[in-house]
């Protein structure tokens, strides 16, 4: 998982992300390990971690290409594209990016926005249906191939 404390600067965000880049790593060294030894199995690997960070690298640029630019082919499909404006702000809280511990999303008095999909952080912890389903049809186009199927279900999204 990666922590919005990267984009903040904050020193534990970063700590937290370092912890998941090691932890990624290992798990790919097992996993290159299971494919040396069973070599008749196919083995992939959907990292979280990737699909985030192409997702805010990718953030703005879906919002530009809904509105007409045409320099970026493969997200003409999407029809709302995130609000580059508040890319840190959660869409469901209170505080300065809406993640607030002192109330939770579901109180009477806690705010949610009006159009989670132009958000990607649903509490400041999850985050929202729009953007878990940009980040699974990125991993899903990434690791269909490695499958080595003859046929295969096309998984149709917005991306």
């Amino acid at each position: 998982m990666i922590f919005f404390g990267l984009r903040v600067g904050m020193r534990k965000g970063r700590e937290l992300n370092n912890f998941s880049i090691y932890h990624s790593h290992l798990l790919q060294q097992a996993i290159a390990e299971l494919k040396e030894k069973h070599q008749d199995v196919i083995v992939v690997y959907g990292c979280y971690y990737n699909a985030f960070l192409w997702l805010l690298s990718k953030a703005d640029l879906l919002d530009r290409t809904v509105n007409g630019s045409s320099h970026v082919l493969s997200f003409r499909k999407i029809s709302s594209g995130f609000d580059p404006t508040s890319l840190q702000k959660a869409c469901c809280g209170i505080g300065d990016y809406n993640s607030g511990l002192s109330s939770w999303c579901g109180d009477p008095k806690v705010p949610v926005c009006e159009n989670p999909n132009e958000r990607l952080s649903w509490d400041g912890a999850h985050l929202t249906q729009r953007a878990y389903e940009l980040m699974a049809t990125w991993l899903v186009r990434g690791i269909s191939p490695k499958l080595q199927c003859e046929y295969i279900v096309s998984y149709s999204s917005a991306v």
